[in-house]
C-alpha cells in the first residue's frame, strides 16, 4: 500500500533534520528549527523519534551566547552510513570510486568499487551493484565531481553525459535514497576539516580548460552561493567573457 501523505510528510521531516545537523554540526532544536522551518514543537518530537532509533545522540553543552547549556543534538556516526562516490580522471577516463562509511570516517564495505562512467546511466548501475555487493542500505549518497552545479543541474562538467542532469532527483528517484552532489574542491576542503573543525580553510583548484574555484570552510561550515555552488569563479563578473584555457597563468582579482 503506498504510504499516506503525513507518513510522506514525516519522512521527508527526519531527511531534513538529519541533512541539517549534518551540514551543520551539533544544535539545538531552536537551532534546528531555525533552519528547517519547522517548530521546535515538531522538531522535539522527531528528534525523540530519531534518538530513540540510535540515528541521533544529545548531549548537555554551553551554547555560543551566554553561559547558559542547552541540549545539542549530534548525528550518531556508527548508525549513519554514506555511500561516497569520488569522480576522478584515470588514464584519461572518469572513473567513479564508491564506497560505503560511517559518519566516522569507518569504511563499512569490504572493498571499493571503480567503474568507468559515461552516462548518468553507469553511475545508477555502480551503485546498485554496491548495494547488491555489500547488503547494505546507506542513509544518503555523498557524489564528488568536477564541474559546475546550479539550479540543481550540472551545467558544466568533465563528463559530458552528465551535462544538464539533475543528477540527485535522477539517483533518488531510481534509488529512493537521498543523493548530494557536491564538486571536488568541496569535497576536499570537507576532507580536510575532519581533524580541524574549530580551523578557516580555503581550497583552491586549476582546472585547464576552465576558471579556477576557491572552497571556503569556516568553523566546520561550507560557504555556499544562492544557487548552492561554491567558488565557481566563472559564475563571477570578473570572468564573465573569459574563454578557456585561460590565456595567462595568473588568477585575476575578482574582489
Amino acid at each position: 500500500m503506498d504510504k499516506n501523505i503525513p507518513e510522506l510528510m514525516r519522512e521527508r521531516n527526519f531527511k531534513v533534520i538529519i541533512q541539517t545537523i549534518i551540514q551543520n554540526g551539533s544544535l539545538s532544536s531552536k537551532k534546528i528549527a531555525d533552519n528547517t522551518g519547522l517548530s521546535v514543537v515538531s522538531i522535539n518530537k522527531l528528534i525523540k523519534i530519531l534518538t530513540e532509533k540510535g540515528i541521533v545522540t544529545s548531549s548537555l553543552q554551553k551554547v555560543s551566547t551566554g553561559g547558559r547549556r542547552a541540549i545539542q543534538y549530534t548525528i550518531n556516526g556508527n548508525n549513519f552510513n554514506l555511500l561516497t562516490i569520488r569522480i576522478l580522471e584515470i588514464d584519461q577516463k572518469m572513473v567513479a570510486k564508491l564506497e560505503i562509511i560511517n559518519l566516522n570516517g569507518d569504511i563499512i564495505s569490504k572493498n571499493d568499487l571503480q567503474v568507468e562512467i559515461i552516462h548518468p546511466e553507469d553511475l545508477l548501475e555502480s551503485i546498485k551493484k554496491m548495494l547488491q555487493e555489500q547488503k547494505v542500505i546507506p542513509d544518503l549518497i555523498i557524489i564528488g565531481t568536477s564541474g559546475v552545479e546550479s539550479t540543481q543541474k550540472m551545467i558544466l562538467s568533465d563528463i559530458p553525459g552528465l551535462s544538464e542532469v539533475n543528477l540527485e532527483q535522477y539517483l533518488f528517484e531510481h534509488t529512493n535514497i537521498t543523493a548530494k552532489v557536491i564538486n571536488d574542491v568541496n569535497a576536499m576542503v570537507l576532507g580536510i576539516s575532519k581533524n580541524n573543525q574549530e580551523d578557516n580553510i580555503v581550497g583552491i583548484y586549476y582546472p585547464k580548460n576552465y576558471a579556477p574555484g576557491v572552497g571556503l570552510l569556516t568553523f566546520g561550515h561550507l560557504v555556499l552561493g544562492k544557487s548552492g555552488a561554491a567558488g565557481e569563479i566563472s559564475l563571477g563578473l570578473s570572468y564573465k567573457n573569459t574563454h578557456y584555457p585561460m590565456k595567462q597563468d595568473v588568477l585575476r582579482n575578482i574582489y
